[in-house]
């Protein structure tokens, strides 16, 4: 990313809807929940949708996903995803920022931890480790 790239996050639409499936499908692997979403599905998830999700833009591109859930009075980014292509330029930073902008904080993310990358960029950005999370299988 050049220092002059504009990012911006704009709510997600219908049109959004197989972009963030397939960029979810190919990294299901960082996700508690693993299974590949089919089209139904995310139709599904996108008319049940409650709280703030955005599209990450980079330079009129999708780059990623944010969303941003308000639980027990502390705000919940929620199914980050940031394209590989676009990972380590500092987008993340920047939506993570415009987050606290618009909405305040305090924040929190349930990261899982054996996925050493996002739990290293997200203590670069600020965040520090409160609790483990936990599970009998891991199917």
């Amino acid at each position: 990313m050049h220092m002059d790239s504009k990012i911006v996050l704009r709510p997600i639409n219908h049109n959004d809807l197989e972009w963030i499936r397939l960029l979810r499908n190919r990294n299901r692997k960082y996700f508690f929940d693993r299974r590949i979403i089919a089209i139904e599905q995310q139709k599904k998830w996108y008319q049940k949708l409650d709280y703030p999700f955005f599209i990450i833009e980079c330079d009129g591109n999708p780059a990623g996903t944010i969303g941003l859930r308000k639980l027990h009075g502390v705000h919940e980014i929620h199914n980050v995803l940031i394209d590989e292509q676009f990972r380590r330029k500092g987008i993340l930073k920047y939506a993570i920022g415009w987050l606290i902008e618009q909405y305040g904080g305090p924040m929190y993310i349930d990261v899982l931890n054996k996925n050493k990358s996002a739990v290293n960029a997200y203590k670069k950005i600020g965040f520090l480790p409160v609790s483990l999370r936990m599970k009998i299988n891991d199917k």
